[in-house]
């Protein structure tokens, strides 16, 4: 019995940082439904996507707080959140 990979959104607005993030989830066995910039645009893929993981940055484009992610879903549910920053 195979089970699917996890389903992973990162929330980071440095590019560099988003797409070393990415390819060391890809390669370790995680899908990666999307890369959000801002908290808008994570709330949103989150909605949309239904990701089992969420790796989130402290300090997003547009002056957005990654806690603000959480706060705006109204709690996560079955997602889980790991908050990273370089700071």
């Amino acid at each position: 019995m195979s089970s699917r990979p996890l389903n992973v959104l990162v929330a980071e607005d440095d590019f560099l940082i988003a797409d070393m993030v990415r390819t060391v989830l890809v390669q370790g066995g995680y899908e990666v439904c999307g890369i959000a910039r801002t908290v808008a645009e994570a709330v949103e893929f989150v909605q949309r996507q239904k990701p089992d993981l969420a790796v989130i940055d402290m300090r997003l484009a547009d002056g957005g707080l990654g806690t603000e992610i959480v706060a705006q879903l109204g709690g996560v549910g079955q997602l889980g959140v790991l908050y990273a920053s370089g700071n």
